[in-house]
């Protein structure tokens, strides 16, 4: 499949593509849930609206096994505009390095990855913004944002701790974005840490209900105040069960 340059975006190898959904569909046995949410979002993509996925964080596998999921469900198209923002540490794993060149990504270098000095420092800054600048490119080209906005794989199966807001500044970028929550389990057996081959398990992936950024997010608010993203994960884990909450098990815990 041919793309439009965006600088700042790397699109999938081909070959390591066809590897990798290989990988992911002998892996992960999925189960996807709220089908009708998906063709709201091919709706909302015929009609120009910009779409930020949201999802939880439990495995290098989540990018891949999501899109298997979505192609094996009928919904190629879907999956063949997702491109993946991801952290500069990832690609330095010889697994999941591999994974992410398969797929469409964005590199950032998160906060969580603290630099050693003032040269880092200055490749964080044109890291993060040469990323800012792909991803509303690809936005307004009708290409999908998938965040991750843990800021890292869980070192549990839960959400550990609250959203930075900054993670989310991906979806006050391009007027009338709606977001779409999606949660997902299972995909910690599949490729846990520091294991480095892929163990198969069954998978599944609950797609949530599309929303303007605009219903929660005020107008004026490039990045999000906490609350904000505190309800933006909060849509996130009313699709996971209990076990897999953590910080957001209960909507009291947010202030």
């Amino acid at each position: 499949m041919s793309h439009e340059r965006i600088p700042g975006v790397i699109w999938e190898n081909p070959i390591k593509h066809a590897f990798a959904e290989t990988l992911a569909m002998l892996s992960a046995e999925s189960c996807l849930k709220e089908r009708e949410n998906l063709d709201h979002i091919r709706e909302l993509l015929k009609g120009g609206v910009p779409i930020v996925l949201t999802s939880n964080h439990l495995s290098h596998a989540d990018a891949p096994v999501l899109s298997s999921t979505l192609r094996r469900n009928g919904y190629q198209d879907i999956a063949g505009r997702v491109i993946n923002i991801l952290g500069i540490r990832i690609m330095k794993h010889p697994i999941a390095g591999f994974l992410a060149a398969s797929y469409p990504h964005i590199v950032v270098w998160p906060r969580a990855e603290e630099t050693k000095n003032d040269i880092e420092e200055m490749a964080r800054k044109r890291y993060n913004n040469t990323a800012l600048k792909a991803a509303k490119t690809a936005l307004e080209l009708g290409q999908i944002i998938s965040l991750f906005p843990q800021g890292g794989r869980a070192y549990s199966t839960v959400i550990e701790k609250p959203i930075n807001p900054r993670d989310l500044v991906y979806t006050t970028l391009v007027k009338g974005t709606n977001i779409v929550p999606i949660g997902q389990w299972g995909l910690e057996k599949i490729l846990p840490r520091k294991k480095w081959i892929p163990r198969p398990n069954t998978t599944f992936t609950i797609v949530g209900k599309p929303y303007p950024v605009s219903e929660i997010v005020q107008s004026g608010h490039i990045i999000p105040t906490q609350k904000e993203a505190d309800e933006i994960m909060l849509r996130v884990a009313r699709l996971l069960p209990d076990r897999y909450r953590g910080y957001y098990s209960e909507p009291q815990n947010q202030q």
